[in-house]
C-alpha cells in the first residue's frame, strides 16, 4: 500500500488513479529480491527463472503507445502523447491513459518519454497538440531501477512507436 500511494505521489496523479498504483507496486514487489526468499523475487520462487528489469518504466511518464489497432480509419494519428499508468495483467504490454480522449490504452508497442520531469501532462499535450481538458494531472516520474531501453535508438519526437519491439 505504501509503494502505491508513493508511486501515486510521485507521479502528481489523482487518487481515483489508485487502482493502477496499487497494481504497479504489485508488480514491482514482485520482482523484487527479498531476504525472505533467500534473496530470490516472489517472480523467480514461483516460475524458476529471473524476471526481466528491462520491461519497467517510470510510473506517470509521458509515453506514445501505438493507437493503430484502436483507429477507425488510417487518417488518425498512429500514436499520441499519454500517461504511463503501469503493466497488463493479461498480456506483455503497458497500460496508459489519454487525457484528452480520457481512454485507456493496452499496446506492446510504445516510446517512453522518461526524461519529462516537473511538467504537467496538461502543459507537456497542449505544446504539442490541442489544449487537455483537466489540468490538474501532473506528471512527476519515478525512476524506480536502472534499465535499458528496450529500442534500439535513443527516444526523440520523430521516431514512430513501432519501432521498438
Amino acid at each position: 500500500m505504501e509503494t502505491s500511494l508513493t508511486l501515486l505521489q510521485d507521479a502528481n496523479l489523482d487518487f481515483s488513479y489508485w487502482p493502477y498504483a496499487f497494481q504497479t507496486a504489485s508488480y514491482l514487489i514482485n520482482r523484487q529480491p527479498t531476504p525472505l526468499l533467500q534473496h530470490k523475487s516472489p517472480f523467480e520462487a514461483l516460475f524458476g527463472q529471473t524476471p526481466s528489469y528491462l520491461k519497467f518504466k517510470k510510473f506517470g511518464c509521458i509515453c506514445y503507445p501505438l493507437t493503430r489497432p484502436y483507429n477507425s480509419n488510417k487518417m488518425q494519428p498512429k500514436s499520441k502523447a499519454c500517461i504511463f499508468l503501469g503493466y497488463s495483467s493479461t498480456q506483455n504490454a503497458y497500460k496508459c491513459f489519454d487525457p484528452h480522449l480520457r481512454n485507456f490504452f493496452i499496446s506492446r508497442h510504445m516510446l517512453f518519454d522518461e526524461n519529462q520531469h516537473h511538467c504537467t501532462s496538461s502543459q507537456l499535450l497542449s505544446s504539442m497538440s490541442n489544449p487537455v481538458s483537466q489540468a490538474n494531472h501532473q506528471v512527476i516520474p519515478l525512476y524506480l531501477v536502472p534499465h535499458r531501453s528496450l529500442c534500439h535508438h535513443q527516444w526523440s519526437p520523430q521516431h514512430k512507436p513501432h519501432h521498438c519491439l
